[in-house]
């Protein structure tokens, strides 16, 4: 029990530390919300600030703004299976969202050929 609270504040104080490297406020809830270094699932205020911004209701952060950092940030972690399950968590919040499903989908539509790059090849005979 000591070990695994002693794990947990390390863990903690990596993920402010990694935090710290974030401009703004969604910068940084967007690095505590993905951090790696764990496999945590991304905690509850993160997220829903990250989905706030997302409607456009935070007057720092514009929806296009936050999900091309959103976006990135996936695309950026693709090997790491924490990091894309937590980046996916997010999104599949956010899609529950009718304010922000449609404007999500739009930007995928748009970013089709980002996303083609990770599909998977089909062998050839």
């Amino acid at each position: 029990k000591y070990l695994q609270k002693m794990l947990g504040g390390i863990n903690k104080m990596k993920r402010n530390f990694a935090a710290r490297k974030g401009e703004t406020e969604f910068d940084k809830r967007l690095i505590k919300a993905t951090y790696e270094g764990d496999s945590k699932e991304p905690k509850k205020k993160h997220v829903s600030y990250l989905l706030q911004c997302l409607r456009d209701e935070d007057l720092n952060t514009t929806f296009p703004e936050a999900f091309s950092k959103l976006f990135a940030k996936y695309l950026e972690g693709v090997p790491n299976w924490s990091h894309t399950a937590k980046c996916f968590t997010i999104f599949h919040t956010a899609l529950n969202d009718a304010k922000i499903a449609t404007k999500i989908a739009s930007e995928l539509r748009k970013r089709n050929a980002d996303l083609k790059y990770y599909q998977k090849k089909p062998e050839s005979s």
